[in-house]
């Protein structure tokens, strides 16, 4: 018995190793995109990614990440969602003032830097649990914010 309940332990132990790697998925979004058969991709640390497109500017494209990963405030859950504008080494004085005056205009989202301040990101700060047309609201905000952006200053390319 005492053989039986040891490998049984030690066959747990090895499957949590195995698994400790997976990205863990909210559930919650996951659910919302399927319901409504919402086209989504998985990112490597399980966070969701979305392109949403601009059929009235020659097809532009915008890809948006949703984080799985949520923090708190208080007792408000919030997540991110997030899309990519432009290299921060190609970002001047005269754009950089444009983007913290949109921050003080826009009533939700600001412009970041991504953690190794490399790309300049628009970022939402969401409520975790709120219902898809609000999702899908913030998520067409933050890539047209994004995209706009691009457009303007970076030669019209589309490049995220």
């Amino acid at each position: 018995m005492k053989k039986m309940l040891f490998g049984l332990l030690a066959v747990l132990a090895v499957s949590a190793l195995c698994h400790a790697d997976e990205p863990v998925v909210d559930g919650r979004v996951k659910y919302l995109f399927d319901k409504n058969e919402y086209k989504y991709d998985l990112s490597k640390d399980g966070g969701f990614k979305v392109t949403i497109s601009f059929n009235d500017d020659n097809d532009r494209s915008q890809l948006v990440y949703i984080t799985s990963t949520t923090e708190t405030i208080g007792e408000v859950e919030i997540r991110e969602v997030y899309s990519f504008a432009a290299d921060t080494a190609k970002i001047t004085a005269d754009m950089a003032m444009e983007m913290l005056t949109t921050n003080g205009k826009t009533k939700i989202g600001a412009w970041e830097t991504t953690d190794d301040c490399d790309e300049c990101i628009f970022t939402a700060k969401i409520p975790a649990n709120i219902g898809f047309n609000e999702l899908k609201t913030y998520i067409n905000l933050v890539g047209s914010m994004a995209d706009d952006f691009e457009k303007k200053y970076c030669d019209g390319r589309d490049d995220y």
